[in-house]
């Protein structure tokens, strides 16, 4: 399939698919070889390419990030505490909540992590140089990117303020009676901002009126 003038843009972009995951998957003997060198396990690998030395996570962010349990959470942690690689501290918010950070040690096993995962195979190597720039802003504009914020639309800003509002300031305004008798609605109180709260003195006002 590959250079045939005539192929669909679908069977294009699943042929280079496969030929790039074929690459990635031929390198995973080399990356495990050094995992294992390292003592580590896939799970442990995972862990520290989340963790961070100056970001703390707690255990329930990393249970949403590594799609598990908390109880797989705790275990990979603790293997972790053991070696030294992470250590738990508790939050200046909230002392009963403990957060993961990378120790010194696990920053530097991070780091060498890394540096194996991406080092370019020979064969990345023996391209010439146009064909590696050329994959290199192929594959860029594949990097996923954080989803803009979306800004929410008029309803959900108004059920959102109403949840907010104290209870007695959406009462619904009261029914007065203004000269003559007439029925009339209450003004907005401006000491309090509820409908229904006259101002000091409004009701005498109102009876010198009437």
């Amino acid at each position: 399939m590959a250079g045939n003038p005539r192929a669909s843009k679908g069977a294009v972009a699943a042929e280079a698919w496969r030929l790039l995951l074929d690459c990635a998957l031929a390198q995973l003997d080399q990356v495990a070889g050094v995992v294992r060198g390292l003592g580590l396990s896939p799970g442990d690998v995972r862990a520290l390419l989340v963790l961070d030395r100056d970001e703390p996570r707690t255990m329930g962010s990393l249970a949403q990030a590594w799609h598990c349990d908390a109880s797989n959470v705790t275990w990979t942690v603790d293997r972790l505490q053991e070696r030294g690689l992470v250590e738990r501290r508790t939050q200046p918010t909230d002392r009963r909540v403990k957060a993961v950070v990378l120790t010194e040690l696990g920053g530097r096993t991070k780091a060498e992590v890394l540096g194996t995962l991406y080092e370019p195979p020979a064969g990345l190597l023996g391209l010439d140089r146009p064909g590696l720039d050329a994959l290199r802003d192929a594959l860029a504009r594949l990097s996923p990117t954080p989803a803009p914020a979306c800004r929410a639309g008029p309803a959900v800003r108004r059920r959102r303020a109403r949840a907010h509002t104290p209870r007695m300031a959406r009462a619904r305004p009261a029914t007065v009676c203004g000269p003559a008798g007439r029925p009339g609605r209450a003004r907005p109180c401006r000491w309090t901002g509820s409908r229904g709260s006259p101002r000091p003195g409004a009701a005498r006002s109102a009876r010198h009126a009437g």
